[in-house]
């Protein structure tokens, strides 16, 4: 019953049918299927064929758990690691990592990849970013995309190891060929900063397309300004208009205060001072303290 629902989830042997999965997963969780009971928590959790509950999500991944299910233990972990569905609770997502990292550690590299990860930030334990370090080569070595994506920071940053820019970029460029957004974020930025390889605007270009197509709003920020300055592609200022409003809807901050700049010169389109301010106010409100700077200077100015 419960590989069933997995075959209607994944399209394996016939259509993707996302209702009939969470049909199935809920069948095998009557019959106390522990498999079952985790799928149907996950269901719960991401929106899958029903509405999201993150409540419902805990208790059936808790009852698996329960029922010895290893993957089910994970999911726990991360609903208090994240307060997903419960109060967040740093000790017991720690406890649950370890445990099961210390029940078959090489059977789950993404478990170690959150252990390493409680260990770098303190979550349950105290901070060892050489801790972290060892398990994220670890997860790595067993193909956790995850590791190896946060191995690259480390070895980009310096953490718990001396900084190495070019295996930084092979490390997100394996993450990346595992079809990891985070990591292709990163190579895209690698590219553009010169970083452990000459600078390519036209290679990061490429990436900040495909993510941007994946609705990234952080690709979509770079997108807009590059295709407003002309790097790596033809000069488009209605592009870069398109873009930076579709990633501010969308909540990123730079492009929100850039989105404001594009008003406030008239980049492309008509300058709108009122549109200026509600967006640089927009992206103040969220943090970015150039749009704080530029409000001042344009009260100053006395234009608003």
């Amino acid at each position: 019953m419960n590989y069933l629902g997995h075959c209607y989830e994944n399209g394996i042997g016939a259509s993707v049918d996302k209702q009939r999965a969470f049909e199935l997963y809920q069948k095998a969780a009557e019959l106390e299927d522990s498999s079952g009971i985790n799928n149907l928590g996950y269901c719960y959790d991401y929106g899958i064929g029903t509405s999201v509950d993150k409540e419902k999500a805990f208790s059936l991944y808790q009852k698996a758990s329960e029922l010895g299910h290893r993957i089910a233990k994970y999911n726990l972990g991360q609903c208090y690691e994240e307060g997903n569905g419960v109060d967040k609770d740093h000790n017991k997502a720690f406890k649950l990592y370890n445990e099961l990292v210390e029940l078959a550690e090489d059977d789950y590299p993404d478990v170690i990849y959150s252990l390493g990860y409680c260990y770098q930030h303190g979550i349950g334990t105290n901070i060892d970013v050489r801790k972290a370090f060892e398990l994220y080569l670890k997860s790595t070595n067993l193909g956790s995309k995850f590791g190896m994506n946060v191995l690259g920071t480390c070895y980009r940053d310096g953490i718990g190891v001396s900084i190495n820019k070019q295996k930084a970029l092979k490390l997100y460029q394996m993450a990346a060929d595992l079809g990891y957004d985070v990591a292709q974020y990163n190579l895209a930025q690698m590219y553009a900063n010169g970083e452990g390889v000459d600078k390519d605007y036209n290679k990061a270009f490429e990436l900040f397309i495909k993510l941007a197509e994946k609705e990234c709003p952080e690709a979509m920020s770079y997108l807009g300004y590059y295709y407003q300055q002309g790097i790596g592609t033809m000069i488009d200022k209605q592009k870069a208009f398109e873009l930076f409003q579709k990633a501010s809807n969308l909540g990123n901050n730079i492009a929100q205060y850039n989105l404001g700049f594009t008003y406030e010169e008239g980049y492309g389109i008509e300058e709108d001072i009122t549109q200026a301010v509600y967006w640089y106010e927009q992206s103040a409100k969220n943090g970015l303290q150039e749009a704080k700077d530029r409000l001042k200077n344009l009260k100053k100015r006395k234009r608003v």
